[in-house]
């Protein structure tokens, strides 16, 4: 990687000893794209580098056939937000970004917005051009799907790190559980239409993505699922079968034949 380096590279010590530690430790890439033509890669930093713009995020262009990285590289400037969650290319030269911050609860102000970039256009600054396409915490829900009484709906939740294009205007965007809480799918639809190139429509089934009838909707285990707690059954009887053939095999070897205990 040209330019930056973490506390720990190992090439400092010779071939790069002029270069300052300017990345913090244990972070590198958040975002990775690659265009349609399946040529270049685009990977964007996770965090600021030393030096650079505030709340700025580089975004480097890499060659796949020469397998070396292009000399330029292109600046991403954070709104609200405080990372990224996802990059995705659409066509050679846009991009869509998913900038966030941790907050979940609404009085924390949580951050959670769909934006459309452009490398081929640069602001003034030297700012990739960016586009607001959907403020996931002001999703509109005129059905009010998830029954809570609101004509919004809220996608409030901690780490939304995946985008999937499902055609020109409309998108699906999971959050990631990091073990913590459950995953989610959301299916949102966008006001304008993105200029896809080379698409490959991803084949998945999307058409009752409305309705959560299939589930058991008498059956409330708080955080759990019914299949959660079926499999802790199945565990503890598992434990129980083995902790009986392990004491039937002990009273076997002493007493030289098989009893019920």
């Amino acid at each position: 990687m040209p330019d930056i380096a973490s506390p720990e590279n190992p090439f400092r010590n010779n071939l790069l000893a002029s270069l300052p530690a300017n990345l913090p430790s244990s972070v590198g890439f958040e975002g990775l794209a690659i265009n349609p033509a399946d040529d270049k890669f685009y990977p964007m930093l996770e965090v600021l580098v030393q030096g650079d713009p505030e709340k700025s995020l580089r975004i480097y262009q890499f060659d796949i056939k020469n397998a070396c990285y292009d000399k330029k590289f292109f600046r991403y400037q954070l709104g609200e937000g405080s990372s990224i969650g996802e990059f995705t290319a659409i066509n050679t030269h846009e991009f869509l970004v998913l900038e966030r911050n941790d907050a979940t609860a609404l009085a924390e102000k949580p951050i959670k917005k769909i934006y459309l970039i452009d490398i081929a256009q640069l602001d003034k600054t030297g700012f990739v051009h960016k586009q607001e396409l959907a403020d996931l915490m002001q999703l509109a829900d005129s059905s009010d799907l998830n029954k809570d009484g609101q004509t919004h709906y809220a996608f409030a939740y901690s780490h939304i790190e995946n985008l999937l294009i499902i055609n020109k205007n409309t998108l699906i965007v999971v959050n990631d559980n990091n073990n913590q809480e459950r995953t989610y799918f959301i299916k949102v639809k966008l006001d304008i239409d993105l200029n896809l190139i080379n698409f490959n429509q991803p084949n998945i089934n999307i058409n009752a993505w409305n309705s959560n009838n299939n589930t058991p909707a008498e059956f409330n285990f708080g955080e759990h699922t019914l299949f959660g707690w079926a499999t802790v059954f199945l565990y503890f009887l598992a434990c129980l079968c083995t902790s009986y053939q392990s004491k039937l095999g002990k009273t076997n070897l002493e007493n030289g034949f098989f009893a019920w205990v």
